[in-house]
């Protein structure tokens, strides 16, 4: 799996995909696109959403092969985003008001050990009393 590029004649704007080879029936390799991403022209765009691209190819990537501790470099990408300069300049906005939430992004250290918790199912043993050794009458609080 990786993210191809792909120039547009007309346009002159660059085609972000995320393919991945296969060989069909003959033997001979071919290009699947999983995701296409959108066309943007070259620069700040386009650096910006290859970035999105590899968000999203580690996101497929984990939903095909899943790991024990997913998104390392997903979780690297972000801190080092959050470090480079922001442009200060005007916000192209017509209208605030206007503006819907798509996504959040939070990351700390809840975040990342809640999800590790869940993964490893360790909710399961402490939400069941059974699990503990414990008969249901000691949890009891009227008795």
């Amino acid at each position: 799996m990786f993210i191809r590029l792909l120039r547009r004649t007309t346009t002159k704007n660059v085609g972000v995909k995320i393919v991945e080879n296969e060989r069909n029936s003959k033997g001979q390799t071919r290009q699947r696109i999983l995701r296409h991403m959108g066309s943007v022209p070259e620069g700040k765009p386009l650096k910006a959403l290859t970035r999105l691209a590899k968000f999203e190819m580690e996101k497929l990537q984990e939903q095909t092969k899943p790991t024990l501790f997913p998104g390392g470099s997903y979780v690297e990408e972000v801190v080092k985003t959050r470090m480079e300069p922001k442009d200060t300049g005007p916000l192209p906005i017509a209208d605030a008001r206007k503006l819907e939430e798509e996504r959040r992004i939070c990351l700390g250290f809840h975040e990342t050990v809640g999800t590790l918790y869940e993964q490893l199912g360790i909710a399961k043993v402490f939400d069941a009393p059974e699990h503990l050794g414990m008969p249901d009458s000691c949890l009891d609080q009227d008795g």
